[in-house]
């Protein structure tokens, strides 16, 4: 692969080629100085961004098998929300929020978020004033809602506890998250 590619590749995605500067790629194709710039480089490009350490509730549903809750808030308002690496994206439960937040769109026909059991569920685009999870806070978000009745009746017999929505890999991924069951944290790039 050419040096150019590399620096594209890093340009693009700092987290990725950082990956391959630890597993000595770049070394062995193009030597020691070489790595050590791009090294550097990575650091410049996150140097600016503060990390959170956030804490999470890990919930056992059985000997096998565990949930990841955070408190959150959306507009001031305390909610829990389960972090689901399996879904792609970041919804909240229509019935708890719609109330809450400026709803900008309903989608029933262009648009639909297909379930694990592949139903189509319609989905209310929404902005919220606020969205925090613990000392991580964003201003003016974009959000997702839909209708979580089912998965919350089921959830809140097994726990006891309600859910207010899914923080899927959208979110995840944007903010370079890392989950530490050991010490039950998140960590986030603002």
């Amino acid at each position: 692969m050419k040096l150019f590619n590399y620096v594209h590749l890093y340009v693009c995605n700092p987290r990725l080629t950082g990956c391959i500067v630890r597993n000595n790629v770049l070394k062995r194709l193009f030597g020691k100085t070489i790595c050590l710039f791009f090294r550097k480089l990575g650091e410049i490009f996150t140097m600016d961004k503060k990390r959170y350490q956030l804490p999470l509730d890990i919930i056992e549903l059985d000997s096998n098998s565990c949930h990841i809750l955070i408190e959150a808030t959306i507009n001031n308002l305390p909610c829990n929300l389960i972090i689901d690496t399996g879904a792609s994206r970041t919804v909240f439960d229509r019935n708890f929020f719609e109330d809450q937040v400026e709803v900008l769109k309903v989608m029933t026909d262009d648009l639909r978020t297909a379930g694990i059991m592949a139903d189509n569920i319609e989905t209310v685009f929404a902005r919220a004033d606020s969205f925090s999870l613990s000392r991580f806070t964003m201003r003016d978000v974009r959000i997702l809602l839909i209708d979580l009745y089912g998965i919350n009746d089921v959830y809140e017999s097994v726990t006891g506890r309600s859910i207010h929505g899914l923080v899927g890999s959208d979110f995840l991924y944007r903010h370079g998250a890392v989950i530490d069951f050991e010490n039950r944290t998140l960590s986030l790039h603002a």
